[in-house]
């Protein structure tokens, strides 16, 4: 499902979006996993110079546990087209100069297949059953430990940007971001007993990303017959580990099943 609604009201423009697929909702463990999505999203624009958006999300995954299936995600922008401005309008080799600020936080399922939270069993090794008939049995147990505390991963970021665009024929994009991640999926080793198994999977670290970016584009020859186009890309990022212990610690605490 997707609408749509836009209106223009003498300077001022609005656009409003709706979308949806809830087909995952009727869904249990038994079923394909599906990801669905509840969004609304609105735009606004006065005098194609000054921006604003803003967007909500309700994601849900059927592969968490009840009471953590949903995940509501977020996000708020702005800019300013400043190359529309009177006092711009008398520079000629300034064809668009744009700034714009953003934040928002997305959310991750990617590390969760099926049956994650749930303690599994399958088939082990044979065990010699009776002397007398000589035979075997086959042996189960555990296969993974359970964890009713997974969770959508959530990173939040904010970018501020300029865009710019110069006599026709050179642009200039400069991105700063800073992002941080946090509840990232991990699979750890835990200690075997108390756990029926020697690893998990959790939500245990948060880490930041921040840097800058900055892409140089460059119409070097436009003819009717030929047309080169050169592009420079440069990026820096700087990775840090924030913590990834916390929730070690805490799933160690959980009370183990009774192997009976």
């Amino acid at each position: 499902m997707y609408v749509d609604w836009e209106r223009q009201f003498g300077m001022h423009g609005v656009k409003a979006s709706l979308w949806g697929d809830t087909r995952t909702i009727l869904n249990n463990y038994d079923l394909p996993m599906i990801p669905s999505n509840i969004g609304q999203k609105v735009e606004y624009n006065y005098d194609n110079k000054y921006f604003a958006q803003a967007a909500v999300t309700e994601s849900y995954y059927n592969r968490y546990d009840n009471g953590r299936r949903w995940g509501t995600f977020w996000a708020v922008s702005g800019g300013w087209r400043i190359s529309n401005e009177a006092f711009l309008r008398d520079v000629s080799f300034l064809d668009d100069l744009k700034v714009r600020v953003g934040y928002g936080v997305t959310g991750n399922q990617s590390g969760i297949g099926e049956y994650k939270s749930a303690m599994l069993m399958g088939t082990g090794g044979g065990a010699y059953f009776d002397s007398e008939s000589n035979s075997w049995k086959q042996s189960y147990g555990v296969t993974q430990n359970p964890n009713p505390d997974l969770k959508w991963e959530s990173t939040a970021q904010t970018n501020v940007g300029v865009d710019m665009f110069l006599f026709n024929r050179l642009n200039l994009t400069f991105d700063w971001y800073l992002k941080k991640t946090s509840d990232l999926l991990y699979t750890y080793q835990v200690p075997n007993p108390p756990y029926l198994y020697s690893n998990i999977l959790a939500n245990v670290g948060d880490l930041t990303n921040k840097g800058v970016g900055l892409t140089l584009g460059a119409n070097l020859i436009n003819h009717k017959d030929f047309t080169w186009d050169a592009n420079l890309t440069l990026a820096h990022n700087k990775q840090t580990i924030n913590s990834c212990w916390q929730m070690m610690e805490k799933t160690r605490s959980w009370v183990t099943p009774n192997q009976n």
